[in-house]
């Protein structure tokens, strides 16, 4: 009884089998932080452009093909390339008319390991 307080005494903190496990651990997570970034930047980019071009004040009521060369404007000059004509839908609503953005965005990991990221964003135009 007495060998075994004393050895727990003498232990101090995390050993090196515990830094061996742990270590990798925190590198894959700040890894996948990384790789996911640069999507979710592109994503901010695109919900800032729709609720610019949202929010832009008018005289009159934009037409649809106004809304999408606005939008692909301010997408072209922020470097975001990937957005497509079908990615954004215009819809009459009750409350108004929407701008909807719906996309898929596929971002190579590791080898054959891909994630697979589903964006949606909807803005209402005053």
């Amino acid at each position: 009884m007495k060998i075994l307080s004393q050895s727990l005494s003498r232990q101090k903190g995390i050993g090196f089998w515990g830094l061996f496990f742990i270590i990798p651990m925190i590198g894959f997570i700040v890894f996948i932080g990384v790789k996911l970034s640069t999507p979710y930047m592109s994503y901010l980019t695109v919900m800032s452009a729709v609720d610019n071009v949202a929010t832009r004040d008018r005289v009159a009521k934009p037409s649809h093909t106004e809304v999408r060369t606005e939008i692909q404007k301010l997408l072209l000059v922020n470097e975001v390339r990937f957005l497509k004509k079908e990615n954004v839908r215009i819809k009459k609503m009750k409350d108004g008319t929407h701008i909807l953005v719906n996309y898929v965005h596929t971002e190579p990991m590791l080898g054959n390991v891909e994630a697979l990221l589903t964006f949606s964003y909807d803005a209402r135009i005053k």
